[in-house]
C-alpha cells in the first residue's frame, strides 16, 4: 500500500557509512562520527526516537563499537566497546558483554555514555 500524504518516517539504515533516510522528500544525510571508515559490519536497534549502532571493524575481530544516534542528529556518539550488545529494557541503555577466555563482564550503558550496572563472572 503507498504512503499517503506526509508520513515524517526518518530510516536509519545500516549501512556503510550509515544513512538517514527521510521518506517524504527522498533525502539521505550520512550520519558522521564513526572515523576511519573500515566497516565490516553495521546493526542497528530503535530505542525510543534515538538508536543504537553496533559496528565491527574487522570481520573475524569479536570487539564492537557502540553508538546513539539522538533523534534529529547525524552525528554519532561512541557510547562504549565490548563483543555484544542488546537495549536495555527500559530502552535507555544499552547492555554490553564483553567476553575474554577466562572472564565474562556485562555492564549497562546509558545512551548518555554513563556506566549504571556493572557484573563479572
Amino acid at each position: 500500500m503507498p504512503l499517503v500524504g506526509q508520513t515524517g518516517l526518518r530510516l536509519l539504515v545500516a549501512a556503510d557509512p550509515p544513512f538517514v533516510l527521510d521518506v517524504d522528500s527522498g533525502r539521505v544525510s550520512r550520519v558522521t562520527g564513526f572515523g576511519p571508515r573500515n566497516i565490516a559490519f553495521v546493526s542497528a536497534v530503535a530505542l525510543g526516537r534515538d538508536a543504537v549502532l553496533s559496528l565491527g571493524r574487522s570481520v573475524s575481530g569479536r570487539r564492537i563499537e557502540i553508538y546513539v544516534v539522538r533523534h534529529g542528529i547525524m552525528r554519532a556518539q561512541l557510547i562504549g566497546t565490548g563483543t555484544d550488545a542488546a537495549p536495555a529494557a527500559d530502552g535507555t541503555g544499552v547492555w554490553v558483554a564483553t567476553r575474554a577466555p577466562e572472564r565474562c563482564t556485562v555492564h549497562e550503558i546509558g545512551l548518555d555514555g554513563r556506566l549504571r550496572h556493572n557484573h563479572s563472572r
